[in-house]
């Protein structure tokens, strides 16, 4: 007999098929959380509030509404709850008999009433669309040990958000129908994996020099002969996408050639394609069908409500303020439009996005306007990008379910200059607001642009009058811009932080960095940047910053994360403090989980950056308005710069010629669609092709460490180990000469034989190592760290490098030592250490209270206050009789990596090595800027995050 199906007692929801599930709706629904607690009492324990409390220094929360506050704009006749009662289940009765009677081609929406002329969604209760509440599975947070527990308020009932108006076939379940080979056009799996292999990598040229090879074609044997046949193979594949159209726009320009004759037109070509298609394609691609969400919600990181989480564009209030101006039973699908002007010639290495959610569906033309005149030419320009874009559209999504979707552009993503092209605004003044370009660096705000507002001005202008809201806002000319008529959408609010561009370019290598060099010599500067101490994954300036001819974003990311311990000493206190401010701007304003207290930290750090802006005069208007756009669109990572740049090189790499490109680029997302439909038939791992898996970046082959479970046949099952070494040591039988040279670790044999006696205090007589023992040595430890969503951390493998200096050979230079620092878990004794050998005792020296895989290290003392200009803690060596303090410790002692950098003092014109500033050095700094993920452990009011104990 199957489980009977039980509803909430408190909002009457479901029916949730298990108890469990019941269990979780009610702990996670912010109500019915509320609820319980006024029936059973409070036992919910807080853990944020905790964490909030614990640092009283940190800025306070902006208040927020009521969670259980009603939009006023909901719709007026479901006002009644007991009406709302009585709809909900007349719905599930009209949805079981529809879908007990329904063949697949039928899909008439079914008639309810008290919805008057709007058909109501039909939707099966086991399918009803939910809410996802938990980002972590259980057994990963279990593993973690890091909390991701999120109270969620999901939209009014009444508004029927993603609701199901009916079931068609899944375009995946169509292709699998329709063909009987699974492999498609190809023979089987291997001539697939060849082709797909050759569509990525391969150019057409050398694809037919590749299939003409006697080898090719007298072993392999594939069916395509030639590269014709083979692209003759891809466009017979049945994952084809939208078509391309070509449309002609013509310029008419005002300039006379020499006879005095008007020049001749110029005629473009705008290629692009149906942007409806193209949503149908998304939203019904069985690869996204996890990652979709069809209604809004409110995520609180507490069951009171009162801390409310940003992250997703669904979590923001853009999402739920639309949904509750459209009909009942509509769903949202938020548009998030890029564009960019791309030179074919010029292109940087960047990461290559694999998930194929991102669709191009236009090129527009750069024009020359030869034929227009000089004071003209610009104006058309912006005439001619805005010639290039009301109801709900029926679409199968990846569920199998029609629903009644309505495209709304949600954000547009661009750098300032195509914002301003896009918002028909002169570059001198901002996009999103009426601000005077003179009070930009001002922490002042202004009035909003409103689109009603500037189309009546556009319009007046148009007459021929004098409108001086025109030139008052920097209103370019553009009487019919694209975005004119388009519904429910606002083109001024959905401009997007662009981090890239304002942040990593503008705030601070085009202005902080110049005026720091400023003030204190680029030579001083140069110098630091040189000496500036190693870490796995962090770029050496060996040359300084004077030197480098090409800046990029990752250039202006490695400069952040040493600049403020670089700075301590070289500037003067005010200086350092502003930069602080503006780096740690520069991190909230990243970090992939907003909640109301980090928002309020990212406005401290706006007012800290303003406050010393009789020091830095420089424009800094669009910080003010991130707040805002998170809140409204989500965190930043789901809308910056950065991506649809990347994605700009594959759209334009291979071809110029547009036509090319929209051939070219056809091919390829069908190939990567073919891929997905594989892999939903379980027959193909795509995931194998991906590579980049922070999982695999370890060892060949490794072995686990002492704190690994002992039965580990059941590898599906038991968790992966938390430390990691090579199953081969670097160094095997390594003599103890040989380990006190070249790994300096003078007093090995004293600290070993220590460590044994304290497993084996008097009167035991356990042995002791000797100068003639024999010790394997290790160059790489791995630690798999606890996941941090804030930061996009999951599934991280730190690193530690203990290796010895490599001499040089003839005509090669040699490498330098690495040794490594450090966190530990011995608070008292210090929290940062330097690993200087990561060895295992030889087995005659094993014993059960031994562990057998160890490393030497040096201690650091504990941290001491923080810096009241840098905020960053400071340490030294801790010394014991006038030499390091040294210990041998088991590798779990070792938490994760840390980056000590060098107080260099007032002025610094040494010449260290990485190498020689971390052994030379008094003094030093814990870099919490080193990842986003430490700054995140090391301010404790960041949720989702276990803050480190100092």
């Amino acid at each position: 007999m199957p489980a009977p199906k039980s509803r909430c007692g408190f909002c009457g929801k479901g029916p949730f098929p298990t108890v469990p599930g019941l269990n979780r709706h009610i702990v996670q629904s912010v109500s019915c959380s509320r609820a319980l607690r006024e029936e059973l009492g409070d036992f919910t324990k807080n853990v944020w509030s905790e964490t909030v409390a614990a640092d009283s220094t940190e800025p306070t929360e902006p208040t927020t509404s009521s969670p259980s506050e009603k939009p006023t704009n909901a719709p007026a006749d479901h006002d009644n709850t007991d009406n709302l009662e009585d709809l909900d289940a007349e719905l599930d009765t009209a949805a079981n008999n529809f879908f007990a009677e329904t063949t697949e081609d039928s899909g008439t929406p079914v008639e309810l009433q008290g919805v008057p002329d709007i058909p109501q969604a039909s939707i099966p209760p086991s399918r009803r669309p939910t809410v996802t509440v938990e980002d972590v599975p259980e057994s990963k947070a279990d593993h973690n040990n890091s909390p991701d527990i999120r109270f969620v308020e999901e939209c009014p009932a009444e508004w029927k958000a993603g609701a199901a108006w009916g079931h068609a076939t899944p375009s995946f379940e169509k292709i699998r129908q329709a063909n009987e080979n699974q492999w498609g056009p190809f023979e089987d799996e291997e001539e697939w994996k060849l082709a797909e292999w050759l569509s990525h990598n391969v150019g057409q040229k050398q694809t037919d020099a590749y299939l003409k090879l006697p080898i090719t074609r007298n072993r392999t044997k594939p069916s395509y002969k030639n590269n014709k046949t083979f692209l003759q193979k891809i466009d017979m594949l049945p994952t084809q996408g939208p078509e391309w159209t070509c449309d002609i726009v013509t310029a008419r320009g005002n300039r006379l050639n020499d006879d005095g004759e008007p020049m001749p037109v110029e005629r473009l070509e705008l290629w692009r394609r149906d942007p409806v298609e193209c949503i149908k394609e998304l939203l019904g691609n069985p690869a996204f069908k996890e990652s979709l969400r069809y209604a809004p919600e409110r995520v609180f990181a507490d069951p009171e409500g009162n801390v409310r989480v940003f992250d997703e564009m669904w979590t923001a209030d853009w999402w739920w303020d639309t949904q509750s101006k459209l009909p009942v039973g509509s769903t949202v699908a938020p548009l998030i439009l890029s564009s960019d002007k791309t030179q074919l010639s010029q292109f940087a290495k960047r990461r290559k996005p694999r998930a194929h959610a991102t669709v191009l569906i236009g090129y527009l033309p750069v024009a020359k306007l030869d034929n227009f005149t000089d004071e003209t030419r610009s104006v058309e320009g912006y005439r001619l990008f805005h010639y290039s874009g009301r109801d709900g559209v029926d679409i199968t999504c990846a569920d199998g379910y029609i629903r009644r979707v309505f495209p709304i552009l949600a954000a547009y993503v661009a750098d300032f200059p195509e914002q301003c092209l896009v918002a028909c605004c002169k570059e001198s003044f901002c996009p999103k607001c009426r601000i005077r370009p003179e009070a930009r660096g001002e922490l002042t705000t202004s009035l909003l642009r409103e689109e009603k507002r500037t189309k009546v001005i556009l319009e007046h202008k148009k007459t021929g009058r004098r409108v001086k809201a025109f030139t008052d806002e920097g209103i370019r000319p553009v009487y019919h811009p694209f975005w004119e008529n388009l519904p429910h959408s606002d083109i001024f609010s959905s401009f997007t932080p662009d981090i890239l561009h304002q942040l990593h370019k503008g705030v601070f290598k085009d202005h902080l960095v110049n005026w720091c060099v400023a003030v204190a010599g680029s030579a001083e500067i140069d110098g630091r940047f040189r000496s500036m101490t190693g870490h796995p994954g962090l770029r050496h300036f060996k040359k300084g910053i004077s030197f480098v001819s090409q800046w990029t974003g990752r250039e202006h990311k490695e400069m952040q994360r040493v600049f403020v311990g670089l700075l301590d000493g070289a500037v003067q206190p005010a200086v350092l403090r502003t930069a602080v401010a503006a780096i740690d701007f520069i991190y909230y304003s990243q970090l992939h989980i907003h909640t109301t207290t980090t928002l309020a930290a990212l406005q401290d750090a706006l007012e800290r950056f303003h406050a010393n802006q009789d020091i830095l005069f420089v424009w800094l208007h669009q910080m003010l308005h991130y707040i805002e756009a998170i809140k409204s669109r989500g965190s930043t990572d789901g809308y910056n710069t950065e991506s649809p740049e990347r994605l700009h090189i594959d759209y334009a790499k291979d071809a110029y010629y547009v036509k090319q490109m929209t051939i070219w680029l056809s091919r390829q997302e069908a190939v990567a669609q073919f891929a997905a439909y594989l892999d939903w038939l379980s027959v193909y791992d795509i995931s194998s092709t991906t590579g980049d898996d922070p999982d695999t970046d370890t060892d060949d082959e490794s072995v686990l460490a002492d704190n690994a479970p002992d039965d580990t046949d059941d590898l599906e099952t038991a968790p992966k180990p938390s430390h990691q070494i090579s199953r081969k040591p670097a160094f095997p039988h390594t003599n103890l000469t040989t380990v006190t040279t070249n790994f300096r670790v003078s007093k090995f044999l004293a600290t070993l034989s220590t460590f044994i006696r304290r497993a084996y205090p008097p009167p035991q007589a356990p042995i002791l190592p000797n100068d003639f023992d024999l010790f394997d040595l290790y160059k790489i430890l791995s630690i798999r760290l606890i996941n941090i969503p804030a930061a996009g951390r999951h599934n991280f493998i730190d690193k530690i490098r203990v290796t010895p200096p490599v001499p040089g050979r003839t005509g090669r230079n040699g490498s330098p030592a690495h040794f490594d620092t450090r966190t530990g878990k011995r608070v008292t004794k210090g929290t940062s250490l330097e690993v200087r050998t990561i060895f295992t005792l030889p087995e005659h020296l094993q014993a059960p209270l031994l562990p057998t895989r160890l490393a030497y290290i040096e201690w650091f003392t504990p941290l001491r206050e923080r810096h009241p200009d840098s905020g960053l803690h400071s340490v030294r060596r801790s010394m014991q009789n006038r030499t390091p303090a040294a210990e041998i410790i088991p590798l779990q002692e070792i938490v994760s990596s840390c980056h000590l950098t060098p107080k260099f003092g007032s002025t610094y014109r040494g010449s260290w090595t990485p190498e020689e500033a971390l052994e030379e050095c008094n003094s030093f700094s814990l870099n919490k800027y080193i990842y986003i993920s430490t700054f995140c452990e090391q301010n404790s009011h960041i949720s989702y995050v276990q803050p480190i104990t100092t």
